[in-house]
């Protein structure tokens, strides 16, 4: 809580990061959802408008991942699009293995740089259902990159 309302005080002060201003779209502070793909999803959209990268809520990360702490990155991809599809194969009715493809069009960071980068981009993410909810438990905060929509943001990072 007390990181969230810090960052929040940094960004307005020093306007680096205005994402973290916009409404939140659809936040749930309780995990209800009752598919991996749901879940997903769900963590996908947030991480599209900025908020993975922004600054994750405490209770958010603790509902839909297993992440110790939020990821601490400066930079963040820009693409263009995504789409999940899962691995049936690897998958049971415990564990969810999703592959998430992305369009990629830049890396960009706080400070505005902005490095062009045409590539496809390929996460993999591993669900599990712990105590009747699927969290994420792949990849990891300290491996995972946000990945912002362009069509989302482009008023921030034209």
């Amino acid at each position: 809580m007390i990181r969230t309302l810090l960052l929040s005080v940094f960004v307005l002060v020093f306007g680096l990061c205005p994402v973290a201003l916009t409404a939140p779209r659809g936040l749930e502070l309780k995990n209800q959802f009752s598919t991996a793909e749901a879940v997903l999803n769900y963590f996908l959209e947030r991480d599209a408008d900025g908020f993975i990268w922004s600054g994750l809520l405490d209770q958010e990360r603790r509902e839909f991942t297993n992440w110790k702490a939020s990821p601490a990155r400066d930079s963040f991809y820009l693409a263009r699009g995504f789409q999940i599809t899962s691995d049936l194969k690897s998958s049971s009715p415990l564990r969810s293995v999703m592959a998430v493809h992305y369009d990629i069009e830049s890396v960009r960071d706080s400070a505005g740089t902005r490095v062009p980068v045409e590539k496809k981009l390929q996460v993999r993410f591993v669900l599990e259902k712990q105590k009747g909810q699927w969290k994420i438990v792949e990849p990891d905060a300290e491996h995972f990159t946000p990945v912002l929509l362009s069509s989302r943001v482009k008023e921030y990072f034209p």
